[in-house]
């Protein structure tokens, strides 16, 4: 590995676009990106139009730098030598290939040329031809090969023209997708704990959508780029906030319970914000500020207070990481606000109070009144005398 890895193997400034992709808008963001030379196809170039074969090294018009524009009836021919699957195949596919550079060096014998041929990035070669097709690519006497470095030095051609060209609308919808998939999920990181443990994965699956391997087959690509959409769809959706309501409000003052959910399998820390849909409940305090732990839930309180009325209030809930970037999708909760109904009930809870202690008092009026009349005398049990009392005798008076 360390012999394979020995060599200079990078080469942060070449750009190599699929052959026939490049529009002239593209190459405004490829001098941004800082790629100031670029491998292009001979399709993006007026290269057939020239009467002599110039050398791989072009200047683009408008100050996009230089490109390297392959010989197309050269790495035609170098591919279809490389994938014969027949000698047959392979000897007509050789004496093209021979002949076509035979044809450049006749232009100018005594000009030296660097030509650039490549196979196609679109497939991958079976490599049954390849190690015989330059063997004898090497045996012409009329052609030595040369490095990349050594075609970028050479002699930059001025009169060949830029033709641009448009990738079909058929891959730029999806391919948008993805390049939006890819920043909504890095803005999602920014609550995680260690974000790169999703981030990494998104790129190098986005990384492998945008081959151009898959220029082939677009109808398996689109199939593959739409379940890579579904799936970080489902990442984007593993925070999210579990109450679904409807609540009741039946105080002035009240602590409203949100659940919030992490269904990953690290930390993440988010802010939550509630916004009412109307003036009937007041949201107090700052935005509050949670950690969730792996594979958990937790609730948070939200105090709120209520206002003006009663009714029906929406509390929009929604999730920010601690940067300010918004972690999935917003929540809504039915608030039913019946903020009365706490006098009401204190006059009720009042009234029967009092009832309860005027029914106890006229309980013990009554009581005492049966038994005070209980042990009074009657009228009639005054006057009436006992049956067996003693008799006077009468008085005789003395005459």
């Amino acid at each position: 590995m360390s012999r394979l890895l020995a060599w200079n193997y990078t080469a942060t400034d070449v750009g190599w676009p699929m052959t026939g992709t490049v529009a002239a808008a593209d190459l405004d963001v490829f001098t941004a990106g800082g790629l100031s030379s670029l491998i292009l196809g001979g399709a993006n170039t007026a290269q057939s139009d020239l009467t002599e074969t110039p050398n791989a090294n072009v200047v683009l018009a408008g100050g996009h730098g230089n490109a390297l524009v392959t010989d197309e009836p050269i790495s035609a021919a170098l591919r279809a030598a490389a994938t014969a699957t027949t000698d047959t195949d392979w000897q007509v596919a050789m004496a093209e290939l021979s002949s076509q550079i035979a044809v450049v060096s006749a232009e100018r014998p005594a000009t030296v040329r660097t030509l650039l041929a490549t196979f196609d990035r679109g497939t991958t070669p079976g490599g049954v031809r390849l190690s015989e097709t330059l063997a004898a690519l090497a045996g012409l006497g009329w052609r030595a090969p040369a490095t990349l470095a050594a075609a970028r030095a050479a002699s930059p051609a001025t009169d060949v023209s830029f033709q641009s060209q448009a990738v079909s609308d058929i891959r730029l919808g999806p391919a948008r997708s993805l390049l939006q998939r890819e920043h909504d999920i890095s803005a999602f990181s920014t609550a995680l704990s260690k974000p790169i443990a999703i981030t990494a994965t998104q790129r190098l699956t986005s990384l492998a959508l945008f081959s151009s391997s898959w220029a082939q087959d677009t109808d398996a690509w689109r199939e593959a780029v739409n379940s890579s959409l579904v799936d970080s769809s489902v990442l984007l959706s593993s925070i999210s906030v579990s109450t679904k309501g409807p609540i009741n409000v039946v105080g002035s003052q009240v602590d409203i319970p949100i659940t919030l959910d992490n269904a990953l399998g690290q930390s993440v820390t988010v802010k939550v914000q509630v916004v009412p849909s109307n003036g009937r409940l007041i949201v107090g305090g700052d935005v509050i500020e949670a950690t969730i732990e792996a594979s958990s839930a937790r609730t948070v309180k939200v105090p709120v207070t209520a206002a003006v009325g009663n009714g029906a209030v929406t509390l929009r809930i929604t999730l920010f990481a601690p940067d300010g970037s918004v972690v999935g999708q917003p929540s809504q909760i039915p608030i039913n606000v019946r903020a009365d109904w706490e006098g009401l009930g204190s006059l009720i809870f009042a009234a029967l109070l009092v009832l309860f202690f005027g029914f106890g008092i006229w309980r013990n009026v009554q009581r005492r009144r049966r038994e005070r009349t209980a042990i009074e005398p009657t009228p009639d049990a005054a006057v009436e005398a006992p049956v067996n009392a003693p008799v006077d005798p009468p008085v005789v008076p003395r005459g």
